[in-house]
């Protein structure tokens, strides 16, 4: 029995290549983000927005085989629970962007206010890794 190179298994042998690079560079990313530097730095708050809590409720087709082997389909109520969201929008150097924060820091800060903001800067790529505010 002989195997020939098909397009299908170029394709899979190309998507697990693509899939492993992935993975490799995402694990050098969160290496040079441990090695990388903290610098503390002020932003202007612009804009603030709370979004409540709520319920999302809606209704999928659920499809299951009954006792006797038929199959049936049935509407289901799914509810998805959003907890509230508090957002500072803040403007420095380096942009405008949001950031999510505990409702303690949202009423803490007001419109105008600096607000002081730490970032973890990667040591090779030189990226913003992640940033919150203080």
């Amino acid at each position: 029995m002989k195997k020939y190179l098909t397009l299908e298994n170029l394709g899979i042998a190309a998507g697990a290549l693509a899939l492993s690079a992935l993975i490799w560079y995402l694990a050098l990313f969160l290496v040079d983000c441990a090695q990388g530097t903290d610098v503390d730095t002020k932003a202007y708050i612009y804009d603030r927005s709370f979004r409540e809590a709520y319920w999302e409720r809606h209704y999928v087709a659920e499809s299951y085989t009954d006792r006797r082997g038929n199959r049936r389909t049935r509407r289901t109520r799914v509810s998805t629970w959003h907890p509230p969201e508090y957002h500072l929008y803040i403007r420095d150097m380096t942009g405008s962007r949001f950031l999510s924060v505990t409702p303690e820091l949202y009423y803490h800060y007001r419109t105008g206010d600096m607000v002081p903001i730490r970032k973890r800067i990667g040591k090779k790529c030189g990226c913003t890794c992640w940033e919150s505010v203080l």
